[in-house]
């Protein structure tokens, strides 16, 4: 089966301009999810809307299947890197409750090397992140290799390479 998966980079002009539908997109995805401590959906939403309400330079990921839903997202990603500093967060990382599970890692892949061929574009040397749910922590560490700095808190590195470094 050939799957059509199309990455947009955004501005968040772009994300407000589109709101409802992405509103509409977290909270589906996120309805049964098992959040870490100190997140919940209410708080997941109004952190991503506050980002990208702020006047800010972040970018936004979104991938769109071939009638041009959102199926994945990733927000609040910093499109410079002025003061040349090492490590940098990243937003949450969304992908749509309706995927299979095969077509879900597709999708995740596509968001996953755009977004880290961005940061290393940028200057960046590490993503340093904490993990809004139990199934974030589960990907994550398991097929992108983040590692968490210290036993029992939510912090979690990545290295990144430049594309053929590892």
């Amino acid at each position: 089966m050939t799957v059509f998966v199309s990455i947009k980079q955004n501005k968040n002009s772009d994300i407000l301009s589109q709101w409802k539908e992405i509103s509409s997109f977290i909270v589906s995805s996120f309805q049964k999810a098992e959040f870490n401590k100190g997140y919940n959906l209410k708080i997941v939403h109004a952190e991503i809307f506050k980002n990208i309400s702020s006047k800010g330079q972040n970018l936004h990921i979104t991938a769109h299947n071939d009638e041009q839903e959102i199926i994945g997202a990733i927000f609040t990603i910093p499109s410079s890197n002025k003061m040349k500093i090492e490590a940098c967060d990243i937003g949450w990382f969304v992908t749509s409750a309706c995927l299979s599970p095969r077509y879900k890692l597709v999708v995740c892949d596509m968001m996953i090397n755009n977004l880290y061929q961005m940061l290393i574009e940028a200057g960046f040397k590490k993503v340093i992140t904490e993990m809004g749910t139990k199934n974030g922590e589960k990907l994550f560490s398991k097929r992108y290799g983040y590692t968490r700095i210290e036993a029992n808190k939510n912090n979690w590195v990545k290295h990144l390479y430049p594309l053929g470094d590892g």
